[in-house]
């Protein structure tokens, strides 16, 4: 699917992690491999294009006005007959950080580049790889193509886990747990806590904490438990919950039934709304994570 995306749009930008960073870069090296083009890598650490599987050389930071005037130059190279897949990383994060009109003059070579390359035949394939938190500005979301890498699958899930002797089938507790992390961060948080893998609560508590640490990063926050396990009235809402529970076991997720959207309480401050919360998460077994707006 991502050769057939990098092939059909002109400019496509894959939203990844820095965790998920390498895993990123070794999947578009297997989309040149498959299509027998040389890839190329622009970053902040280098002035100019150097090949994918070469990155093991040494790099010397730019100043951020240099590294714009050497990513212009490199955009302006691109013409749609040359050949390769040409990658910048972060391209955009590099260029939230400079003046308005060096923005400006990012944004118009960017426009130019997809104008050389919309045409049904080309040798150039362009892609963006943002794995911070920059995103693309409004002016090019109409000709920057958005993607971002699926969640693993339970299918996905169960493989990896089997290789340990694990069937997570049996612990709804531990695919909770796993729930909303990539692949490459549960390989990282499996190594990392391969001592406790024999205890599935040990273990389901350890990745708990090691999830909690990534949400942080964030700048997400989480709520401790309350000692209540119920709370008294909300007796239709207590009952949903239930229903709430069935739609993320295994066997929902296998059929790909369309998860809850959630719900809104509304109520006068000290009303007991974020006690309420509470209540939810610890019956369905979630942390319950707190976004000031």
């Amino acid at each position: 699917m991502l050769k057939d995306l990098i092939v059909r749009y002109p400019l496509i930008n894959l939203d990844s992690t820095v965790i998920d960073r390498q895993q990123t870069l070794d999947k578009i090296q297997l989309v040149g491999d498959e299509l027998g083009k040389s890839v190329y890598l622009w970053s902040l650490l280098q002035s100019e294009f150097r090949s994918l599987i070469t990155m093991n050389a040494s790099f010397q930071s730019q100043p951020i006005s240099k590294a714009i005037d050497r990513a212009i130059d490199s955009i302006g190279s691109l013409q749609a007959t040359t050949n390769g897949l040409y990658v910048f990383e972060n391209l955009f994060a590099v260029i939230e950080a400079v003046s308005p009109l060096e923005r400006e003059a990012c944004y118009q070579a960017i426009s130019q580049l997809f104008t050389r390359l919309n045409q049904p035949q080309r040798e150039c394939l362009v892609v963006f790889v943002e794995s911070g938190r920059a995103k693309i500005p409004p002016c090019l979301a109409q000709i920057v193509w958005e993607y971002k890498f699926p969640l693993p699958t339970n299918f996905e899930l169960v493989t990896l886990f089997l290789e340990y002797g694990i069937d997570i089938s049996l612990s709804p507790r531990l695919s909770n747990v796993l729930a909303g992390l990539t692949m490459e961060e549960i390989i990282v948080g499996v190594r990392a806590n391969q001592d406790v893998i024999a205890d599935i609560e040990a273990f389901s508590d350890r990745l708990l904490d090691y999830k909690y640490s990534l949400f942080k990063s964030f700048g997400l926050e989480f709520i401790g438990d309350t000692t209540t396990k119920d709370i008294g009235g909300m007796d239709l809402v207590k009952e949903a919950l239930e229903e709430v529970k069935m739609d993320f076991t295994p066997a929902a997720r296998e059929c790909a039934l369309p998860l809850p959207r959630g719900w809104i309480l509304v109520g006068v401050p000290g009303a007991g709304k974020t006690y309420f919360a509470k209540i939810c998460a610890q019956k369905l077994g979630f942390p319950l994570v707190n976004i000031g707006i």
